[in-house]
């Protein structure tokens, strides 16, 4: 290219260069999720994992739509929580993400670590939403309250990576915000 990469991609010492096998870089899925060069072999195969899933193959999945909306959304790793941007149109992956959440299990509800796989089935719905609906109704989805003790903005979120979990046979996300507490006093017992 001879002029910024819109991707953060630096030019290097031949702005003129093609690519050393041009066939090396297709996409045979047309996956839109455009990766940073920082973004490990992991995370890479966990968009494999998602995107060769059931989940992944359906087309009324967030990950799928992703996939086919003919919009590039740039994934980079980072050390702070994975999270969509909307101002850089920019997918943040800690793939040893911290975040704990409250999960059904065997034994009931349970704190957990959800896996990024899920995180990405939820994060994929922020961005289909951010590319198809107005900024005036995305923005009442987060004032209004939703049902994981958070806005209906992150309800719509968890209720896509749940989707995904559903389609693995693997439990669902039951609470979404970072006050456990409040989740745990919400409770009958």
């Amino acid at each position: 290219w001879t002029s910024a990469d819109p991707s953060g991609f630096p030019d290097g010492p031949n702005r003129h260069f093609y690519a050393p096998v041009p066939t090396a870089g297709l996409d045979p899925m047309g996956l839109k999720y455009v990766f940073a060069g920082n973004v490990s072999q992991g995370v890479r195969d966990d968009f494999n994992s998602v995107d060769q899933s059931s989940y992944g193959q359906d087309p009324s999945s967030a990950f799928y739509q992703v996939q086919n909306a003919g919009y590039d959304v740039l994934v980079k790793e980072t050390s702070d929580g994975t999270r969509y941007s909307f101002n850089d149109n920019t997918l943040y992956v800690n793939p040893n993400d911290p975040s704990l959440t409250v999960m059904d299990s065997e034994n009931g509800p349970a704190v957990t670590n959800p896996p990024l796989i899920e995180k990405l089935a939820h994060e994929s719905k922020h961005v289909v939403l951010r590319h198809s609906e107005s900024t005036q109704q995305i923005n009442k989805w987060r004032s209004e309250s939703g049902k994981y003790g958070t806005s209906k903005w992150e309800e719509m979120a968890v209720d896509e990576g749940n989707r995904y979990r559903s389609s693995q046979g693997l439990y669902e996300r039951l609470w979404y915000s970072d006050d456990l507490q409040e989740y745990y006093n919400s409770l009958e017992i």
